[in-house]
């Protein structure tokens, strides 16, 4: 259909603002589809009735499916807001609201005597913005730059405790005294009195993972206190899955907090043997007294930053540490060692993927420009190195701002966690200028394309739950992820039988087929035809909107 038979528009001030007609409405809760129409003013949700008054915008959904914003769970668009506060790669796959801050590592807060060290280890995650669009260091000041920025997405920022950590003990490789811990959780108090929407941890990155059991206790402690969600990207995808799991179901447990895991996955083709204990251990969580959820791109290979390989105790002290460190041979060497026979409790990716299986999505110098989007075997062959020197170059050449690709799973398993009943989505889509993963442009149509109309993993009811009362669920949203009288009016119109992602790992950053119409906070933010989305978003800061 063409934009003029979609939507209509009318003049007077009696008129409501949004009418969606004939839409096979599924209400986000996992009901089947129900044919209404749908009506939206003042920004909320007024009534699911046929026939729905005449508004200002009409929209025939005949046909077509219409669901609450899609929640994407597990984001870095912390940064590039600044530059791009459009959003595209998100708005257009249907995605309405945005949790960001995850990983324990974000922007805010930080030091000025960290901001370097910040700004290089981020980098191939959250990504680069120039040094005048840094105008913050406390996370108010933070919240306050990302409203003024405009974001055409809802963004719930989580407080990072590798930033706080780092802010108090910088990038020290120690347990926390009593008076830092102390300082910690003013921080972090300060933060959800904010408006911060939860904690995230990161336990295998860095400064994260130098935190001792009593500092990891007293801040989850402190999250229950003020009822926010707990998001962590656990210690061990690898061999050390079981324990790194059972770690945080004992943490809720003990202290009634709702934990959320960050893309559940498990990495390595030795460690597939762990799926089914994986699948009981969460499936008995709830019977603990734990409540535990979960996120999942739809994708068995992942992103991150090029430094991750690297063993622990070569990021202590902070990237320009690290950097130096790497120019040593027998640094090199012990590396290799540490690769070879791995280390206690130590994700080893770069065991479990191979140089075959990793490749370059992003870096800044044009000197390495002919690196990006292929793996470092290939790389290696080329230059007539070994993969691990070419990875090591990489890093001292860019200063660590290197992101890869990493081929670590399989199908069987992705779907087998996708079928559980926790599973909520998170695209985990990293922005760049690279080669980006196809999951920040397709994550969500994906799982409606593949794994719902192709090959009925789940059922569209199912799916939808899935990406809106689910995830509002776990992270205390009462008012999005449904649509009922009352609510937010998040909105999607989309096309069941046309759906469909369209990236893929070699031309990655395309934007997908069969989203017609975004809706955000009643206002019209995507539609047929229009070449930008419009900016309709709120920063979704806890007791105070």
């Amino acid at each position: 259909m063409q934009l003029h038979e979609l939507c209509q528009h009318t003049k007077g001030s009696d008129l409501v603002d949004i009418t969606i007609r004939n839409g096979a409405i599924f209400d986000g809760c996992g009901s089947d589809a129900n044919v209404s129409d749908l009506v939206i003013h003042d920004g909320r949700i007024v009534s699911l009735s046929t026939p729905g008054p005449e508004a200002k915008v009409v929209i025939d959904a005949r046909g077509k499916t219409v669901c609450p914003g899609f929640i994407d769970m597990h984001a870095h668009s912390g940064l590039r807001v600044f530059l791009a506060p459009e959003l595209a790669p998100k708005i257009r796959q249907g995605i309405t609201t945005e949790v960001i801050g995850v990983d324990g590592i974000s922007p805010a807060p930080v030091s000025a005597a960290g901001l370097k060290n910040r700004q290089r280890y981020i980098a191939a995650i959250d990504g680069i913005i120039p040094e005048p669009l840094w105008r913050w260091r406390d996370f108010d000041q933070y919240l306050a730059a990302l409203r003024a920025a405009g974001p055409s997405t809802n963004l719930l920022p989580l407080i990072p405790h590798g930033c706080v950590r780092d802010v108090v003990l910088g990038q020290a490789d120690r347990r926390a005294r009593p008076d830092e811990l102390v300082y910690m959780a003013r921080l972090v108090r300060q933060a959800f009195e904010a408006g911060a929407g939860g904690l995230s941890f990161g336990l295998n990155y860095y400064p994260g993972a130098y935190a001792g059991p009593e500092e990891i206790d007293a801040l989850v402690a402190l999250a229950a206190k003020y009822e926010r969600v707990v998001m962590v990207h656990i210690r061990n995808e690898a061999d050390g899955l079981l324990a790194s799991v059972a770690e945080m179901v004992e943490l809720s447990q003990k202290h009634g907090a709702r934990v959320h895991i960050s893309h559940l996955k498990i990495v390595g083709a030795a460690n597939r043997g762990l799926l089914s204990p994986l699948l009981d251990l969460l499936a008995e969580s709830e019977g603990r007294g734990a409540a535990i959820s979960f996120d999942q791109y739809p994708y068995y290979a992942g992103s991150t930053q090029l430094a991750y390989l690297l063993s622990p105790w070569m990021h202590e002290g902070g990237a320009g540490v690290t950097i130096k460190r790497l120019r040593s041979t027998a640094v090199r060497q012990r590396i290799r060692e540490h690769i070879e026979a791995g280390l206690p409790g130590w994700e080893n990716l770069y065991q479990a993927c191979g140089p075959a299986g990793i490749f370059v999505s992003s870096l800044e110098g044009r000197k390495n420009q002919p690196c990006l989007g292929r793996s470092l075997h290939c790389i290696a062959a080329e230059r007539g190195h070994d993969a691990l020197e070419v990875a090591f170059d990489l890093l001292i050449d860019e200063e660590l701002r290197v992101g890869m690709i990493d081929y670590y799973g399989d199908e069987a398993t992705l779907t087998a966690i996708m079928a559980s009943g926790l599973y909520t989505v998170g695209s985990d889509g990293i922005f760049g200028d690279g080669h980006a993963h196809p999951r920040l442009y397709g994550a969500f149509p994906r799982v409606l394309s593949k794994y719902v109309r192709q090959e009925r993993i789940l059922s569209m009811a199912e799916a939808i739950r899935a990406m809106t009362s689910r995830p509002a669920g776990v992270l205390g949203l009462t008012d999005r992820g449904r649509l009922a009288a009352g609510c937010r009016a998040d909105v999607v119109v989309f096309d069941p039988e046309r759906i469909q992602d369209r990236g893929t790992f070699e031309e990655p950053t395309v934007f997908p087929d069969g989203v017609e119409w975004v809706i955000v906070n009643g206002r019209v933010a995507v539609r047929p035809g229009a070449a930008q989305p419009a900016r309709a978003g709120q920063v979704l800061a806890f007791g105070r909107s």
